[in-house]
């Protein structure tokens, strides 16, 4: 959802020094990237260590979510070219499944606030895993909940960890270039397309892949 739906990592980035510093924590944006994996909570725990207790955690978690959804609202579009994109594929008939780390508050916030609940035949939260990306567990629940074989499945990401849990679900790639922009992936052989924005692809393309 996070940059490939949305361009909101950078806010995602500021929102979680913002919500740090109000708890009395500091870190740098590298340490930010570097431990932002797995749902809010887990974040915390990576960024900050074991020593908090659970309700410190849901403390500075709620909080950074607070401050995104707070700060992001003006900006709150879909990446160009994703409308039609979206339609194109449903009048195709091809089911479709949001895979994400994010919580339910976040995915009802985007989803809501975008119109675009209803392209999704399944969703899957960060909530609903037991193991983060780049595990392959989140993009094989999200084909179980489609019904459909994971080797049939393209997945559309941004980050290495999400490029990595979809090659080891043995799904296809399309590498949407907004904030990560990994470039040593570019050559990574389950990427089937790379992208920056919708207007740079087509279903039809898709079909042929």
């Amino acid at each position: 959802m996070d940059g490939t739906i949305i361009d909101s990592m950078p806010t995602h980035v500021t929102s979680w020094a913002r919500a740090l510093g109000e708890f009395g924590h500091t870190t740098s944006t590298e340490e930010l990237h570097k431990n932002n994996w797995g749902n809010v909570y887990d974040v915390v725990r990576s960024i900050l260590g074991d020593d908090l207790s659970d309700d410190q955690v849901s403390q500075i978690a709620v909080r950074k979510e607070e401050l995104f959804r707070e700060t992001y609202r003006s900006d709150l579009r879909l990446i160009d070219g994703l409308d039609t994109f979206l339609n194109d594929v449903k009048r195709v008939g091809i089911p479709m499944a949001l895979a994400t780390n994010a919580g339910w508050d976040n995915i009802n916030y985007v989803l809501d606030g975008l119109g675009i609940g209803n392209y999704f035949n399944t969703i899957i939260s960060g909530m609903d895993v037991d193991r983060a990306k780049p595990d392959p567990e989140m993009f094989l629940k999200a084909a179980c909940g489609l019904g459909v074989d994971p080797a049939n499945c393209i997945v559309f990401e941004d980050s290495a960890n999400g490029i990595e849990a979809a090659d080891a679900a043995g799904m296809r790639i399309v590498l949407v270039k907004t904030f990560h922009k990994p470039q040593f992936y570019d050559s990574h052989p389950s990427i089937v397309r790379t992208i920056r924005d919708y207007h740079e692809i087509s279903v039809e393309e898709l079909l042929v892949v």
